[in-house]
């Protein structure tokens, strides 16, 4: 566990041998809800404690952690001597996103001006995060490893969207939550190119993630919805480790970790239970992908 200034930022979880550095890295920036940060900043939210909990608990990557600790178990399990580190952050990406650059990474959420709160503060647990981030990314320069950047998100793009402002929470939340504001379905989404630049995604881990997909039946997209127009793809910093590692960003519509799809009535996307047998498939496909594009990478 690593903390700065009472705030837990990373935890690292290793499987396979303890004598080695990682072969591979699954990283999960987005699904913190330690709530560390909330209770520090008590008295900053202009907005309803049941409306921010709801806030964070849709803006939260869920089932990213099981996801990343299932596909941990199953390759130190299946893979041989292959060492497999998790890297989660545990804070709450909806006050300050630890997938972002730092010029863009404190949410518009707080306000300001009450609770002692200053942005350096956040700032400075942001910057914290991406060495650490980046120390563990970097074993597998060493290994010839590779890491997945494993990302959840909600199964319909929202219409109507109003960006999140201090004491407006709950008018951000209501297009996620309302079946009346459901634009587009989503898909999972490999996340492999810079707009307008290539592919930047390692070549034989998409390869096989992909061969894997289609083989089981999947239906994928291709940097749909992210990155998008207006909101440029060199700010997000799951990109900007892959143009420094071997990897490759995924991304799932959360009803494909969750018990239930979207279109059920009874599905509420701030009040999600994991299913096992979900995550269980999910696992096995890219379980077997990472290892295949291990041997592919050091052949």
């Amino acid at each position: 566990m690593e903390s700065s200034q009472g705030i837990d930022l990373v935890k690292n979880t290793s499987y396979g041998p303890e004598n080695k550095k990682a072969d591979v890295v699954l990283l999960s920036p987005h699904s913190g809800n330690s709530r560390q940060l909330v209770e520090r900043l008590s008295g900053a939210f202009a907005d309803k404690p049941d409306v921010l909990d709801d806030y964070l608990t849709i803006d939260a990557d869920f089932g990213a952690d099981d996801l990343a600790h299932a596909i941990a178990q199953e390759i130190a399990v299946v893979g041989g001597d292959l060492r497999v580190d998790v890297a989660q952050v545990l804070y709450e990406r909806g006050i300050v996103d630890p997938n972002r650059v730092p010029s863009v990474a404190v949410r518009n959420v707080l306000d300001y001006g009450h609770g002692g709160l200053n942005k350096d503060f956040l700032r400075s647990i942001h910057s914290r995060t991406l060495e650490i981030v980046e120390k563990i990314l970097g074993q597998i320069d060493e290994t010839k490893g590779i890491f997945l950047d494993i990302h959840s998100m909600a199964p319909y793009s929202p219409v109507n969207l109003i960006g999140e402002q201090p004491g407006r929470l709950g008018a951000y939340n209501y297009p996620y939550r309302s079946r009346s504001q459901r634009g587009g379905r989503r898909f999972l989404d490999l996340i492999t190119d810079i707009p307008g630049q290539g592919v930047i995604a390692n070549p034989i881990i998409l390869e096989n993630v992909h061969a894997a997909l289609s083989d089981n039946g999947h239906n994928f997209r291709r940097n749909n919805p992210y990155p998008k127009p207006g909101y440029p793809a060199g700010n997000i910093m799951g990109i900007r480790y892959m143009t420094k590692f071997a990897g490759l960003s995924v991304d799932f519509p959360k009803d494909q970790l969750s018990k239930g799809v979207a279109e059920d009535d009874g599905w509420d996307i701030a009040n999600l239970e994991v299913d096992g047998n979900k995550v269980e498939n999910i696992v096995r496909i890219l379980a077997g992908a990472v290892i295949q594009s291990l041997k592919g990478i050091r052949a």
